[in-house]
This record gives C-alpha cells, structure tokens and sequence, in this order.
C-alpha cells in the first residue's frame, strides 16, 4: 500500500519533502497502519485511524478513511485529517532556538542558530555546511562552524568516507557513540575527539541537496528523537535562509556588475523610478552638470537642482509612464556653469516580471561637437557655391 498523492499541509506537518512520501509504502511512513489494513478488509467497521510518523517528533495524525474508485479497476483510500500535537513539541528547548534566532537574518541568522542548536542540544560542536562541487569531488564548505565556546573559522572538508556523505540528500544520520571508529577516513572526527553525531540534509525548494546541518559532541549522546528531530525542523528554515541569502548575494553582484559597467561608459547615464526620481547615474553624468550624488539621488522631483529641473526633459515625470519602446531626442541642455551643448536623449522603459513599467533608464549624448562639424560644413559649402556661381 504506498501513497500516490498528497497536499501540502502533510508535507509541511511531517517536515518530509513531496518526493520522500510519493510512492512510498505507508507502513514505512507510519506506525499505526494495521488499523487501516483492518479497514480496508472489512475487519474493522471504524472510520477514523491514528497514526504517528516513524522517523520525526511525536505528532499524532488523525484521519478519517474513505475508498476512492482510482480506475474500473482499481479501488484506493482517501485520508483525510488533523495533527494533533503533544506539549513537549514546543518544548523549553525549541523555544530557546526560536528565541535566539527570530529577528536575524543572513549571516547573523546562520552564526545564531549554530550556537543555539548546540546550546540547546547539549554539543560541543555545531556546523551548517553547503555542497560544492570541486575537481570533480562533491565537497561541503561551512558556513557556520561553533566549537564548544566560540566561532571558528569556516573550513572546507571532502564527503568521501564521512558520515555527511550518508546525509546528503539521504536522510537524518544519528550516531550516538564511536562515529570516528565507524567513519576512520574522515580525520576530523577524531581530531575533534567527535564520538556522538547527529546530521540533518538540507534542500532548495526543488528537493535538490543544498547542505546539512550538523552537531556533534565528544562524548557519548544519549539524545532523545524529539530532540533530535529539532535539527530536522529547523533544516527547513535554514534551507530557505540559504536559498534567499545566495539569491541575495547573486542579485547583490549582478548590481555591482551592472554599476561597473555604467561607471565605465563615457556617455553620461541615468535611471529614474516612475516618480521621477533618481535610482543612480554615473561619474560621466555628475560631471556632466557639475554635480554630486547627494545632490540628485533619491532626491524628490522637488528637491532637484535648478541645473537639473532647467532641463524639463530631465525632472519631467507626467511623460515617464508613457515611454513605449526607445526613443530618442534631439534637445539643448543647459550643463555646467551654465553651458548649452546640444544633445540626443536616449530613454528607454524599465519594467518588473509583470510587464508594468517602473522607471526608465536614459543615455546623454553629446553631439555638440557634431553639429559645429556640421554648421563648418554647411558654410563652406556656401562659400564654394558662391565662388562658383
């Protein structure tokens, strides 16, 4: 009897991911499933079964059995219920993890919950770690690393022969004594004098292996499994934490790429939001008009300098949303100590994923050189017309 679907709420209750439960036989999810046997046998008329996970805290699921018609052929059970907790699931413990990392974030986030799940754990050591790819071997690198009292640097440490290579996308490992004596490849363990080990994996939101998360004592552990699912609950939280910081990080130097890039052109550069107001420009375009960042951007429309609202195709935003496509115009600007040069404005829209504009981005450039070639031109040519006529 193995399950072939199921929703969200069991996936988010259980702490298991959609692809461990699919397919899987229900007696080894569950303890309790010889009251659904008797059920679908006919040996018992009861419609409503508990069943408790196998691998995970002490929740007691309550469902009611019904039979579905799955094809002509073929006739299934629909399970639908309630979890139904024990106290000590919001035990002291989880709530001094929960304490110690509720308003952090990032790096500060990852640092706290090490040291609070070691704390609270009662080990000596306490490490997140992320998998990498190296030379062709699969590697972890940490991200956080507690020892006994304080951080320690991050470090970088091979799979092959430790016991996090049997986490890795696998499941939770508990080892509660000799772990270096049953993993003699990995040094570290009994460098550390590691003899109890507990590691939890970790996933992106798409079920692949991001990491593990792992604590580890010198002694003997005798640690509960409610305790030991702690690791397992918090795994989540930190899986979305890692997932949105490398996105964070991404976005952070896609940005500083993009800002190198503008600072590079020789051409003055400027994004505004759909207020009209300044995002960022480049060097090329402060000294353009002879001005400074402070003095222009996040500036309101209001705030602008006399430099910048003299040219109204510069502080205009009743135009802004309606810019379709590039264009691009020929204008006069007034720039530095009051300067006119004769320019082409190029603007173009900046949207979001939706399609709705929410700023645009513009490039100056300055034909003023171009047109006095042009006038020089223009007038010899008139100077040959007349000696000629």
């Amino acid at each position: 009897m193995a399950v072939i679907a199921c929703n969200k709420k069991l996936t988010k209750e259980s702490g298991l991911y959609k692809k461990h439960i699919i397919q899987q036989p229900l007696a080894g999810l569950f303890k309790g499933v010889s009251a659904l046997k008797k059920i679908i046998s006919g040996q018992s008329e009861e419609k409503n079964i508990d069943l408790t996970l196998k691998n995970g805290p002490s929740i007691l699921f309550r469902f009611t059995v019904s039979p579905v018609l799955l094809n002509p052929n073929t006739t299934g059970y629909l399970l639908i219920g309630n979890t139904i907790r024990s106290r000590k699931d919001w035990d002291e413990g989880l709530f001094q993890i929960l304490k110690g990392t509720y308003n952090e974030v990032g790096g500060d986030f990852f640092k706290s919950i090490t040291k609070a799940l070691a704390k609270t754990l009662g080990m000596s050591y306490a490490f997140i770690g992320e998998l990498i790819h190296e030379g062709g071997e699969k590697k972890v690198t940490t991200i956080s690393f507690w020892n006994k009292t304080k951080f320690k640097p991050n470090f970088t440490y091979k799979l092959d022969g430790s016991p996090c290579e049997n986490v890795i996308d696998r499941k939770q490992l508990i080892v509660l004594d000799k772990v270096a004596e049953l993993y003699p490849k990995d040094k570290g363990l009994s460098k550390m004098r590691v003899k109890s080990y507990i590691g939890t994996p970790i996933y992106y939101k798409d079920g692949s292996p991001m990491g593990l998360v792992v604590v580890m004592d010198t002694k003997q552990s005798n640690i509960s499994e409610e305790d030991a699912y702690k690791l397992h609950f918090f795994a989540n939280r930190i899986g979305t934490e890692m997932e949105w910081f490398k996105n964070d990080q991404m976005l952070k130097e896609q940005e500083e790429k993009l800002r190198t890039i503008i600072q590079s052109l020789p051409d003055p550069v400027y994004c505004q939001n759909s207020n009209g107001v300044y995002e960022t420009c480049n060097d090329a375009y402060l000294d353009f008009f002879g001005i400074s960042e402070k003095d222009i951007i996040k500036r309101p429309v209001s705030e602008l300098p006399d430099l910048i609202t003299k040219n109204r195709i510069l502080s205009a935003t009743e135009k802004l949303k309606k810019i379709h496509g590039t264009n691009r115009i020929e204008t006069s600007l007034t720039t530095y100590k009051n300067h006119s040069k004769n320019a082409i404005v190029i603007r173009s829209p900046i949207t979001d994923k939706n399609g709705k504009q929410t700023g645009i981005v513009g490039v100056i450039q300055d034909i003023s050189e171009m047109k006095e070639a042009e006038r020089s031109l223009k007038i010899n040519e008139e100077k040959y017309r007349t000696l000629f006529t």
